[in-house]
């Protein structure tokens, strides 16, 4: 759950709310149909395939808080994580 604390300025000078949280791992995985399998097509089709997303049951009570939290940002800020994948 994010935590919310007021913030006196931001960079135009104008009072608002920073709210902080963090999630674990991956949120969400996005995959190929059936058909664009490993070596069940030419890799230069992937380009233009269909991708869709993915959220495992675990992850989506965290999925619907990042949602909501959106819902309510004029700004929204992620720091991914910065390993070399």
């Amino acid at each position: 759950q994010g935590h919310g604390r007021p913030v006196p300025t931001n960079a135009r000078d104008e009072p608002h709310t920073m709210i902080t949280t963090s999630i674990r791992g991956h949120l969400a995985s996005q995959i190929f149909g059936r058909a664009y399998g490993w070596s069940r097509c030419p890799p230069v089709t992937l380009f233009d395939a269909p991708i869709s997303t993915e959220y495992s049951e675990d992850m989506q009570p965290l999925e619907r808080m990042l949602r909501d939290q959106a819902k309510r940002a004029s700004a929204l800020i992620l720091w991914l994580d910065c390993d070399r994948e």
